[in-house]
């Protein structure tokens, strides 16, 4: 790790996951199912990867929130 080396922890939070994905400098680590009782290996999360999202939030509420962005944006868009 470089010295001026930085580690942030969040959860649950859409706009820290998609600053992270977006940003240059970052890396994306899921902590889920890690026993850190025992040495582990950290790998970051490949940030193409939509399912970057589900660190922040469950399937379902994903799911939901992808219909509503898609009611919104096509919904409104049958009445132009």
């Amino acid at each position: 790790m470089p010295a001026d080396f930085q580690l942030w922890t969040a959860s649950h939070s859409l706009g820290f996951v998609n600053y992270a994905r977006l940003s240059e400098t970052t890396v994306i680590f899921d902590l889920d199912d890690l026993d850190f009782d025992k040495p582990m290996v950290l790998v970051p999360e490949p940030k193409d990867n939509p399912d970057i999202y589900l660190i922040a939030v469950d399937k379902e509420l994903a799911a939901n929130l992808i219909r509503l962005q898609y009611t919104l944006l096509f919904g409104a868009m049958l009445f132009l």
